[in-house]
């Protein structure tokens, strides 16, 4: 559980600055709430944490908005983080909502209710009983076998959405935005040709960060225009003729003078640019804006069959009526991309001055000691098991331990979860490490696999293999472990590259090898670990690596092969009593 490095990007409400990265190391046990605590206490940035909403970006695209309530642990190893700024003159006009607490009891109202277990869930009140103030409640995502009858003057019930594990967090609320604003994801995409297509040869995609603006719900889409336009204007140039500051209700009340059919369908050709136009028109933006999902892909408003790459925006002064985390795609003018939008100004971003401090520092770890303690530590279970001695529900708990030191043993860190990657350094020793403490305790001196086979109900012949196998039981004082191979994991939870390290023994030279592919490279004994291992190879120091054979196919080890020892190979394949326990249907597995 050490410290969460975080790196997020915090893009600003002023256009002309481009989106910072910031690095902070926060506790393991930290919610996101601190990373908003961390950027007001910056002097050189100190944004209000109502100010501040975040998400988290996949893509190019806003794949979904964080709740400060979120682990902070769920994120380390994650670099798309995004921080957008609401600004100031939008938080102005907000009002906080006084929420009234209402405890009243009735059919039908949810509350969150505190089980028999000690946990809080969403539940609500499917029957009542008034005279005996009794209250039935049904939990939500439970069948009506778990329904639970309560007194309502116990302590188990509190506000909906504020204790239980599977409560509804609204995020907006998170951040001083007033009722009559949204918050608007704006997404840059360009069509693209391609030669294989089903109903649309063109195909959406996604060049650049997303931007999220906070916008009033009820936008006209000439004013919607004229703010994305201004939003852009670090990364663009657009040629003198074409104006920013009131070009777009000048050329709308062009439009509302000229009047007749044919100026009408003239200007809507115009506002519908297509992609063989060879410039941009005079007082119109550069693109078109659509209405589209999340993803950019397809359209949010109409049905998916019809295929649809978006629907556009008219360049009016009808209302739009936007929805709470709308999306909409710029789709730009391919002539205007191609000459006058700076793609690497597009593309930039600054380091805050944390981000080459937060790199000097070391880098946090954990040592595999306290993996393997925490990994063997008493566990209270989350739901309350059944004893029949007593016929009632108890707590419980769970322990996981080491039942005896195998020859081998391979060590899995846990690394790769649903959408993220950890990527904390475990430090682990090259040799000596003594797996002693976290084995299981035992009356005697000494585990063996006959021990083994008569704990767990083995027949006679398993019991003669393993007599076979384990002629000399293992010592609790011999119990180090040097270790011989690593597998690294390169990348994230989407994809990456597996790379293996493993020591290699020729004559009197025993150095670490990296195979990486058809490239084998010798490397140093101190680069061996790394923050990237995934797995561990540790082999028991008093084991050869033969053991487990027969004692006839031992004595061939280490020498060229004669033709006596080959027939003694093919015996040995035949035999039962030799291989009988290692394969299947009398074959060796091991030859």
């Amino acid at each position: 559980e050490s410290d969460v490095r975080l790196t997020i990007s915090l893009a600003f409400a002023n256009p002309d600055l481009a989106p910072m990265k910031v690095s902070m190391n926060l506790p393991y046990s930290a919610t996101l709430k601190a990373v908003k605590d961390k950027l007001l206490e910056m002097k050189d940035i100190q944004i209000e944490p109502q100010r501040l909403a975040l998400c988290d970006v996949a893509n190019n695209y806003v794949f979904q908005f964080l709740s400060q309530t979120h682990a902070v642990r769920q994120t380390n190893g994650r670099v798309n983080i995004h921080a957008y700024e609401v600004p100031e003159v939008v938080t102005r006009d907000y009002k906080k909502k006084e929420e009234k607490v209402d405890m009243t009891f009735r059919l039908n109202k949810w509350f969150d209710v505190k089980d028999r277990c000690g946990h809080w869930y969403r539940g609500y009140v499917c029957a009542m009983d008034v005279k005996k103030r009794l209250v039935r409640i049904h939990f939500e995502g439970f069948g009506p076998e778990d329904d639970e009858i309560l007194s309502i003057d116990e302590p188990k019930f509190a506000p909906i959405d504020t204790r239980a594990r599977n409560r509804k967090i609204d995020v907006r609320a998170e951040i001083a935005l007033p009722e009559s604003h949204v918050q608007l994801v704006v997404l840059q995409r360009r069509l693209a040709k391609t030669p294989n297509y089903f109903l649309n040869p063109y195909k959406p995609e996604l060049f650049a960060k997303p931007m999220v603006l906070f916008v009033p719900s009820k936008i006209t889409g000439a004013q919607l225009y004229e703010l994305i336009w201004e939003k852009t204007r670090r990364y663009t140039t657009p040629p003198p003729l074409m104006r920013r500051q009131k070009s777009f209700f000048e050329a709308l009340e062009q439009k509302e003078e000229g009047g007749g059919e044919g100026d009408k369908e003239t200007e809507e050709k115009k506002i519908k640019m297509s992609a063989e136009e060879d410039e941009p028109l005079v007082g119109l933006p550069p693109f078109v804006l659509m209405f589209t999902d999340r993803s950019g892909k397809r359209s949010s408003h109409e049905p998916w069959n019809t295929f649809s790459l978006g629907t556009p925006i008219e360049f009016n002064k009808t209302s739009l009526d936007l929805g709470d985390q709308q999306a909409v795609s710029i789709d730009w003018n391919p002539q205007f991309l191609q000459k006058y939008l700076n793609m690497e100004e597009l593309l930039s971003e600054c380091e805050h001055p944390s981000v080459p401090e937060i790199r000097r520092l070391p880098e946090p770890k954990v040592d595999i000691a306290a993996c393997f303690r925490l990994f063997t530590e008493k566990e209270g279970l989350r739901d309350e098991v059944y004893c029949s001695a007593v016929k009632q529900h108890l707590n419980a708990e769970k322990k996981i331990e080491l039942y005896s030191a195998p020859p081998i043993l391979v060590v899995h860190l846990k690394r790769l979860l649903q959408r993220y990657k950890i990527q904390t350094f475990v430090d682990t020793p090259l040799k000596g490490f003594d797996v002693s403490p976290y084995l299981a305790k035992s009356a005697s001196d000494e585990v063996t696999i006959q021990n083994l086979s008569k704990t767990f109900g083995a027949d006679a012949k398993d019991e003669k293999a393993a007599a076979s196998m384990n002629s000399n039981p293992i010592k609790k004082s011999d119990r180090l472990y040097d270790l011989y191979a690593v597998i690294n994991h390169y990348g994230s939870a989407y994809g990456g590259h597996y790379v293996a390290f493993a020591k290699a023994k020729k004559g009197m030279d025993d150095s670490w090898y990296c195979f990486d592919d058809s490239r084998v490279t010798k490397i140093k004994e101190e680069d061996v670990v790394t923050r990237h291992a995934y797995m561990l190879f540790y082999k028991r120091r008093d084991f050869v690596g033969l053991e487990f054979l027969p004692s006839e196919l031992q004595k061939l080890s280490g020498k060229p092969l004669t033709a006596q020892d080959k027939r003694v190979l093919k015996e040995a394949a035949k035999s039962e009593a030799m291989c009988g326990p290692f394969g299947n249907d009398k074959k060796c597995t091991l030859l």
